[in-house]
This record gives structure tokens, sequence and C-alpha cells, in this order.
């Protein structure tokens, strides 16, 4: 079977903390592409081989690093195929390596998953690669005791879980997505848009699917990230705290990799990003440090 997914950790001390996510791949007969790629002893090379997992046919990338865990972000940041980001145990306990993976600037999502996960990362990394290949899906349902989600569709579209009445869609219009709101869930993709009344409320759903997760929360220091796994069965993507638009994206990306519109439309908005930056820092320079004071 082809290589669709790529696991790169940013040192050879991180692999026995993630062996459950070979152990899973390869009990599934889905092989990968381990790599050891560190975002800051290697930065050009860990850069490079990023922009070269599209051309080379990988279709998600499960990066994995503790401490200042920088590897999935900038690995995110050179690619537009997924990232599922795992952060593992450091000498401070792993909440730095969380944070960092977690909160993504906008426009630059990871699909985290909690400390130390490497099973899940790899059962979501399987998810998004086999969307249109129903034999490895089999397997996964077989294994997971979970029914199978119907085939892609000829059209992108996701189910969207949500108390948001006001929700803006516009990434997902502009992507060329279609959605339903509230309604029986009939995508692979389903986005959790929550807040604290949506947390006791779940659509029933027993199928196999990719849910991503974006709290709304203001006071998240008292929001209970526990009682997000009574939502949704399996692992989830976390793409951070207030990152609506990046839970929108990352849907786009894995959708992407399915359908070549939407990822075309992603790299026109990741380069307007690019140029947004650039034109702000010409303004620093020509107006100084007071034009953004």
């Amino acid at each position: 079977m082809k290589k669709l997914i790529e696991i790169r950790t940013g040192s050879n001390s991180d692999i026995p903390k993630i062996k459950e996510c070979y152990y899973f791949l390869k009990e599934l007969g889905i092989s990968f592409s381990p790599r050891i790629l560190s975002a800051h002893r290697t930065p050009e090379l860990m850069a490079q081989e990023a922009r070269d997992l599209e051309k080379n046919g990988f279709l998600v990338s499960i990066a994995a690093a503790g401490g200042s865990a920088h590897l999935a972000g900038m690995t995110a940041s050179e690619t537009c195929i997924p990232v599922v980001a795992l952060p593992v145990t450091s000498s401070v306990g792993g909440l730095d390596a969380l944070l960092s993976m977690a909160q993504m600037p906008p426009g630059i999502p990871n699909g985290c998953l909690g400390l130390g996960q490497a099973e899940n990362a790899a059962i979501l990394a399987a998810r998004i690669m086999s969307l249109d290949d129903m034999e490895v899906r089999n397997k996964l349902s077989s294994k997971l005791d979970t029914k199978i989600l119907a085939e892609l569709n000829n059209i992108p579209n996701i189910s969207i879980v949500t108390d948001n009445d006001k929700l803006d869609t516009s990434l997902l219009d502009r992507f060329g997505i279609n959605y339903s709101i509230n309604s029986k869930i009939d995508s692979p993709v389903v986005i959790y848009i929550l807040d604290e009344s949506v947390i006791s409320k779940r659509i029933p759903n027993d199928v196999e699917q990719i849910s991503i997760i974006s709290p709304t929360v203001k006071d998240f220091e008292n929001f209970k990230l526990s009682e997000l796994d009574n939502l949704v069965d399996g692992p989830y993507a976390f793409t951070g705290v207030q990152r609506v638009s990046n839970s929108m994206i990352y849907a786009a990306q894995i959708l992407g990799n399915y359908f070549p519109n939407v990822r075309d439309k992603f790299k026109e908005y990741k380069h307007e990003l690019y140029l947004q930056v650039v034109e702000k820092d010409k303004l620093i320079q020509e107006k100084g440090v007071d034009y953004y004071l």
C-alpha cells in the first residue's frame, strides 16, 4: 500500500513515547513514512520536507514533539495537507507542548490531540487518508466497532454542530464547501463549535467520522475539556480556543486531499495571509512602530 501518512518526530527520544501510533497503523496494514525532523536543529530540512509532502503524495502528516513543540506548527505553515499534532511529555510534564500545538494563529491550524494520545493520532490520520479507501475504512470500522460512513459525495460537504445562530461561514463559502448545521450528521467531517450550552448537546451518531472541535468559551480556565470526550466517539482534532476559522480551514485541508478545487482555493487564501503580513511589515518600516501603537 502506498505510504500516505508521514510520521515526523522532533527527536529519536520521542519515538518510544508514540509507539502505539506505529503499532496501530502496522496492525491495520497501513504503511507510513517515519522521519526525524527537528524544527529547531534542522529547520531548513524540516521546512523543505513539509513543502514536498503534497508532491510526494502524502495526505496527512503526524507531527510529534515535546517541550517547545514547534514541529507541528511549522509543518502546517509549509504544507496544505492536514497536520495531526501530537504533544508528548517533557521535563515539565507536557503542558508546554500541548499549548504550543493547540493554540495556532488564525489561518494556520493543527488538528491537536491530547498529551501522549499516540493511538488516537493514528486513528485520526487513518480516517483522513482513507476517505476514498473503503478497504481501510472497513478495517477501521471493524477494529473500532463503529458504523462506516458512506463514501465522499461528488460535492465537498461537512456537518456543523453549534448553538451559534450567527455563525460566520464565509470561509466555507469561499472554499466551495457545502455544509449543514445541526441536522443529521451525514458527512465524514463534522465541526463542533462549542460553548457551555452545547457541551451537553450531542446529535445521535454512531458512524465513523472525523471530528473537529473548536470551543468558543471565554472562561477557558473553568471549561472542562474532558467533557468533550462525551460529545463524540473516538479521537477529535482540537483546533484551539476561539479559533472557529481554523476549524473550517482544517476541514478544507482534509477535503482538499480529494477535491482539487478546494485545495486551490485554500492555497489562494494562504497566499493572501502571506501578503497581509508583508504589507504590515512594510508599513512598520515606513511609518515606524507608532503606526501600530
